[in-house]
């Protein structure tokens, strides 16, 4: 069976996000304080992640082409919330990018996105 096809590819493609997200951070000696968020409209993040008292939003997608939809929580969250560090987007594509205050990795430079954002939390501090 072709993981591609399979019509659980986004669930797989998002835990897989994630588990690499806590391998990251568990091999740097940081809390496994990874959280996900849902609200009573159904709006959700699917990785939060905590730096103190701030908390850095990671929205997952396993489509290959970035799409407007993909931003849509993470800037209805933003206007109700303040995000100091801004927001990530993973997705199955290859190109990085910054859109307004979304950086924009491809799954494999997952560790370029969460190793910057420990950076400005450690410079800032």
């Amino acid at each position: 069976m072709h993981v591609s096809r399979d019509p659980l590819r986004g669930n797989l493609f998002e835990n897989m996000v994630v588990l690499e997200a806590l391998k990251y951070r568990l091999h740097r000696g940081h809390r496994s304080n990874l959280n996900f968020y849902r609200d009573s409209n159904g709006r959700e993040i699917d990785l939060f992640l905590s730096y103190g008292p701030d908390i850095f939003p990671i929205e997952i997608k396993s489509g290959m082409t970035i799409n407007a939809d993909y931003f849509k929580n993470l800037r209805s969250l933003a206007k109700e919330n303040e995000f100091p560090w801004g927001a990530g987007l993973i997705y199955g594509g290859d190109t990085s990018q910054n859109r307004h205050d979304v950086a924009v990795h491809p799954v494999q430079d997952i560790h370029i996105l969460l190793a910057s954002k420990q950076e400005n939390k450690t410079t800032a501090s």
